[in-house]
């Protein structure tokens, strides 16, 4: 049906009321007004007029669009304009104020510099005098020490000399304590030799007992002050050796001391450099 009324160029109800035929629907002049309009508008496309006012219209619409959208585009320019100058204002401005603070951080970091180096050099004679101070100490401690094993062994040599000398005394001291013990028994037999005591042999017998206890105990006198002398030597030895340990105790917390502050100063003469190289590569940038 579309294909027929685009090649005819009517459609159906304009055919059949323009063509002279029998017609098997109502006449023009059998229609209604509002039909008998249609059947005109349609023939004599008085509708264009309405399509060319719609066209109008819808070209007014965009050209007023287009002249907004131009508009809106001017007022963006304008205060583009105005942000470029408020912008370049605010540049100049902030120009003139970093130089003005360029200057014064100069001032500044050279201000830095001074006090830093001043400080590395500060930590540089500390470090130079903890190093003198760890090799005076181990100094010492080498001295010390030599002198502490010769100490000890000397210590030693009084141990076995004192061990000896009580040794001595404890012999003589149990022989002596057998002869007062054989002088207080009544028996008629001798404990130490065997032959009988009976008659005139019995204080003849006590006789030599009592000479051989007198010589004993001179004995263990002589042994007793060799012993209480030796054992003085040994304990002037250790007391040797102790006061070596606490020289050597002495040294060693000096020396770690030293060792603490030449750490000490190390690290913190590797902080100052880096902060001093940081602020001269600063003021070279600045």
């Amino acid at each position: 049906q579309e294909d027929l009324e685009r090649k005819i160029g009517l459609n159906f109800a304009t055919f059949t009321n323009c063509m002279v035929m029998g017609q098997s629907v109502e006449l023009f002049f059998d229609m209604e007004p509002k039909k008998k309009m249609d059947l005109f508008v349609d023939a004599l496309a008085l509708d264009k007029w309405d399509n060319r006012a719609a066209d109008a219209s819808r070209r007014v619409r965009s050209l007023e669009l287009k002249q907004a959208e131009y508009e809106g585009e001017l007022t963006a320019l304008q205060e583009q304009v105005e942000n470029y100058t408020r912008l370049l204002a605010n540049a100049e401005q902030s120009a003139n104020d970093w130089a003005e603070a360029a200057a014064k951080r100069f001032k500044e970091r050279a201000s830095v510099v001074r006090t830093l180096e001043k400080r590395r050099e500060a930590l540089l004679d500390a470090k130079g005098r903890a190093d003198l101070a760890i090799d005076g100490a181990e100094t010492e401690l080498r001295h010390h020490r030599k002198q502490l094993g010769k100490q000890e062994e000397a210590v030693l040599d009084a141990d076995r000399v004192e061990l000896a000398a009580k040794n001595r005394h404890d012999v003589v001291e149990r022989q002596l304590i057998a002869v007062a013990g054989e002088l207080k028994d009544d028996g008629d037999t001798c404990k130490t030799c065997g032959q009988s005591l009976k008659g005139t042999a019995l204080e003849k017998h006590r006789k030599m007992l009592e000479a051989r206890r007198k010589e004993l105990k001179k004995d263990l006198a002589t042994a007793q002050a060799e012993w209480y002398k030796e054992a003085g030597n040994r304990d002037i030895a250790k007391a040797s050796c102790d006061a070596t340990r606490k020289m050597i105790n002495r040294f060693l917390d000096a020396a770690n001391a030293a060792q603490d502050a030449f750490d000490t100063a190390t690290k913190e003469l590797a902080t100052v450099d880096a902060e001093l190289n940081a602020e001269k590569k600063m003021r070279t940038r600045d």
